[in-house]
């Protein structure tokens, strides 16, 4: 009995140690997938216009300083307070003139940007803050279609990369 009562222990002590762990790579990849799916939608629903062919650039908490000096990814990240919860997805068209940049707090959307240029005129914080809308009910509502996410890398203009998704639309 002492010898079951000991292994019983010893397993949980294990798993209780297993459930204390930070999340694996994997994991957090998964988590920075399900938030580019959201940003997806709620970019789906503000413009008219497919996001077929977009890059869906994920920031997380401890790359957004980083990303806030880029000039793409940065007028939109300094509309927000960098926080260790704070997230941002942002969706680019090819042409870097449409984009959509949702923010999280955990698994939260809880405001986005949304921009249209004709890239003569770099984007700034002022008008990305000027076009900040909490989010609704309605934008998140799930997008027609099937979207379809292929991980890829981009660069900073520090060097550094980060996570980001080539948007595919497929049919039903």
């Amino acid at each position: 009995m002492l010898m079951r009562t000991c292994s019983a222990f010893r397993l949980l002590l294990a798993v209780g140690i297993l459930a204390t762990q930070p999340p694996s790579s994997a994991a957090q990849d998964n988590d920075a997938l399900k938030l580019v799916r959201t940003a997806a939608d709620v970019a789906t629903n503000v413009r008219s216009g497919s996001i077929d062919g977009y890059t869906a650039i994920y920031v997380a908490p401890v790359t957004w300083m980083e990303a806030m000096t880029d000039s793409d990814l940065g007028p939109f990240l300094a509309t927000q307070e960098a926080t260790s919860s704070r997230s941002a997805a942002c969706l680019f068209s090819p042409a870097k003139n449409n984009v959509v940049c949702v923010y999280f707090d955990g698994a939260q959307a809880y405001g986005f940007t949304a921009l249209k240029s004709d890239r003569k005129n770099p984007f700034t914080s002022g008008a990305a803050a000027a076009s900040y809308k909490p989010i609704t009910r309605e934008l998140l509502q799930k997008a027609p279609g099937k979207i379809a996410f292929s991980p890829i890398n981009i660069t900073l203009d520090n060097g550094q990369t980060l996570e980001a998704y080539l948007v595919k639309l497929s049919a039903k």
